[in-house]
């Protein structure tokens, strides 16, 4: 069943290219040679004569059922494809495959991808087996890129005016292997543009890692690599990092050789060809295991970035330093380059997975016992991302956390939301105040505008809260996902470096504007802002910082843009990439920051937002010269309530607590009328503040009371 799922899954590699035939260079048909014996050794020179050689078309391959060429069992399968072509035309190549379980491809002659047979320029017999198992994709946009970039030296050097042939020999990963498969298209991507959505335009230039002075880490899945998306798989993990020395490949000394379990990560970045991944450490028995890695603090979760859609790479970086030298938790990163299944795939960071743990957002660990009382106030994590019209919770994790947490926390939020509207604002036990940490949001706040972050205050925004007895406040934080940030995408008008990002949303719960109508609290904006800027975020320091990360990654950039050839070639990624070569991008992120820096000095004292709500007092009939009446208050055991009733209607009384959870409710038809007095026996209530509640024909008469 496995090789039908794989065998038509891999039809659509055809359908992608057959769906841009003017881009097709190679025919679907080709010469092919089974592997019993050695070939010619001009089998893959053009001039070669193949006439004696079985004809085949589209795929080729036995053990899978259902491709167009179906062979024999065979160690090896040579195949040549013979096209035609103004070279003129060309500057630019990719090559598609799809095989199983390694190839050696050249153009009349010379060789432009090697994958799984050893280093280039090595000669492969008939009966060579390959250096891992690799079986044809599953799920293609999950994989690492399934295309090999020619760049323009290539072309020239190996392309021909008119007739031309591409040959590849194919090898099996063992003798008379269970299986074996190949399909590729040659294709011209000259004009093309880097849209992410497009295979035809995403592949990697094989390039040779020899050494680096960054750490290199090393992963090895099984021959399916990621079967699905978001799907974890054992795979294993070295990781070679020689402090202070250059580290190569040939290196037999690890900071980490072990099992760990990985899986593809992000939404929108999920579809990027340099994919981004969860990563847990194991022991060899599949439990988690926590070391401390590439000089971080021991821990089990990591997070493996690839910054694609930053040029410049070190956004994340930027930002995250930042808000480290702000005193905020955000996450430690440490630059490596990473070799997934033998491709060397340039540039990644390694980064701290937001998680509570002593070392990362440190709030007191909750149990499934912590139900009530001051056990069940904290600590959470949860996030605003995509994809959920609420919180999406982080800590306790979705299917641990239990029913009562689960209310409390989505009761805290919505409590907490509800205490920026303009009746609640500045009330001493219903406003902002008693629910938000100024110090964690005004940094928050901060770094986001600095940056001017599209995704901040909507998607990837973290925030925290500890047990009541340590912090009963909402905390904003960790930092996280600043790849489009510091003008880096004109979504949400983020390329500009003037406008209050904060003003971009329409769909955030707490509204800053609202919050701001606090002439305090903008006062206190202004003046961590100015504190600020005479140190940390002082233009002075952080172009020195963007300095410095560019002179430390050194080497390493050039690498990464050998492998991914984005450099001068637009990306079709929903308005982002202002810049088209890394260095554009590095004088833009110096002078973009320059400018906001700015224009936030020049804007920050201006934040005005009037406080205009006039309260109504509203009685439950306005005819009535009675008035209701609450006492005691506070009340230790009972709270009385006297009022007029007009008869023949139905009363109500609630009680609630401050995060809307009903403690008492009392309904009933009475016929009387007259001036009603109704005890309420609440001795049972914690301490604390209510919400008293009278309706009566539809109309509200509320007030606070407070249980002593």
């Amino acid at each position: 069943m496995l090789k039908k799922i794989l065998s038509s899954i891999c039809c659509l590699f055809f359908i992608t290219i057959l769906s841009a035939q003017e881009y097709q260079l190679t025919p679907p048909y080709f010469k092919y040679l089974l592997g019993t014996q050695e070939p010619e050794s001009s089998w893959n020179q053009l001039e070669f004569a193949d006439s004696s050689w079985l004809d085949g078309e589209y795929s080729i391959s036995y053990g899978y059922g259902e491709d167009s060429t179906v062979v024999e069992k065979t160690n090896s399968i040579y195949l040549r494809y013979a096209f035609n072509v103004n070279k003129d035309t060309i500057s630019i190549m990719q090559l598609m495959v799809n095989f199983d379980d390694g190839f050696i491809a050249y153009l009349n002659g010379n060789e432009i991808a090697r994958v799984n047979l050893g280093k280039k320029g090595d000669t492969k017999k008939f009966n060579d087996t390959t250096d891992r198992s690799r079986e044809a994709y599953v799920s293609g946009y999950c994989n690492p890129s399934y295309a090999y970039y020619l760049d323009t030296t290539m072309v020239k050097n190996f392309l021909l005016n008119g007739d031309n042939v591409l040959a590849v020999q194919v090898h099996n990963d063992s003798i008379q292997g269970s299986d074996l498969k190949f399909e590729c298209g040659l294709v011209d991507v000259t004009q093309g543009k880097y849209n992410i959505y497009s295979p035809l335009w995403s592949g990697i230039k094989q390039v040779d890692l020899d050494s680096t002075h960054l750490p290199i880490l090393i992963i090895d899945t099984d021959e399916y690599r990621f079967r699905f998306c978001k799907t974890k798989t054992v795979a294993a993990m070295k990781i070679i990092d020689n402090a202070n020395k250059y580290n190569k490949l040939t290196d037999t000394v690890f900071a980490y050789n072990g099992r760990i379990e990985i899986e593809t990560r992000g939404e929108s970045s999920l579809y990027f060809p340099k994919k981004n991944y969860n990563i847990e450490l194991q022991d060899i028995d599949g439990s988690d295991t926590s070391i401390s890695i590439l000089n971080m603090p021991a821990e089990n979760d990591w997070t493996l970035i690839g910054p694609f859609s930053d040029r410049s790479q070190i956004r994340n970086e930027i930002a995250y330093t930042l808000g480290r030298q702000m005193g905020m938790y955000a996450p430690r990163t440490a630059f490596c380059e990473l070799i997934m299944n033998g491709e060397f795939q340039g540039l990644y960071f390694m980064v701290e997975e937001i998680k509570r743990d002593k070392n990362r957002v440190d709030i007191k660990k909750i149990t499934t016992n912590d139900n009530s009382g001051i056990d069940v106030t904290g600590g959470y994590i949860f996030r605003l991302d995509k994809g959920a019209s609420g919180i999406q919770l982080v800590y306790p994790k979705p299917d641990e956390i239990t029913y009562y947490q689960k209310g409390y926390i989505s009761a805290f939020y919505k409590a907490f939301t509800n205490s920026t509207l303009d009746k609640n604002l500045f009330d001493t036990q219903l406003g902002y105040k008693n629910f938000v940490d100024i110090p964690s949001y005004l940094d928050y706040t901060i770094i986001s505008e600095v940056t001017r972050n599209p995704d901040a205050y909507m998607y990837s925004f973290y925030m925290f809260k500890d047990r009541d007895d340590i912090n009963s406040k909402l905390q904003f934080g960790p930092l996280w996902d600043f790849d489009l940030a510091f003008g880096n995408s004109r979504f949400q008008f983020a390329s500009s470096p003037q406008g209050w990002q904060f003003n971009s949303y329409d769909n955030f719960q707490m509204k800053h504007t609202q919050i701001f109508k606090d002439s305090i609290l903008v006062d206190q904006l202004e003046n961590r802002w100015k504190y600020l800027r005479s140190n940390v975020l002082h233009t002075d320091s952080v172009m020195k910082l963007i300095d410095d990360k560019v002179q430390f990654l050194g080497s390493a950039i050039d690498r990464n843009f050998s492998v991914w050839q984005v450099e001068g070639r637009s990306m079709n990624l929903w308005n982002f990439s202002i810049s088209s070569t890394y260095n554009q991008d590095i004088a833009y992120l110096k002078s973009w920051t320059t400018d906001r820096l700015k224009w936030i000095d020049e804007n920050i004292g201006k934040l005005y937002y009037p406080y205009t709500y006039k309260p109504v007092v509203t009685s439950i009939n306005n005819e009535m010269e009675t008035e209701i009446s609450v006492a005691p208050n506070p009340f230790t055991s009972e709270v009385c309530i006297s009022y007029y009733h007009g008869g023949n209607s139905k009363i109500k009384i609630q009680l609630s607590d401050l995060l809307g959870n009903n403690v008492y409710l009392f309904e009933e038809y009475i016929s009387e009328s007259g001036q009603m007095f109704q005890c309420i026996d609440v001795e049972y209530l914690s301490s604390g503040t209510y919400i008293l509640m009278l309706t009566l024909d539809g109309k509200s008469y509320t007030q606070k009371v407070i249980k002593q």
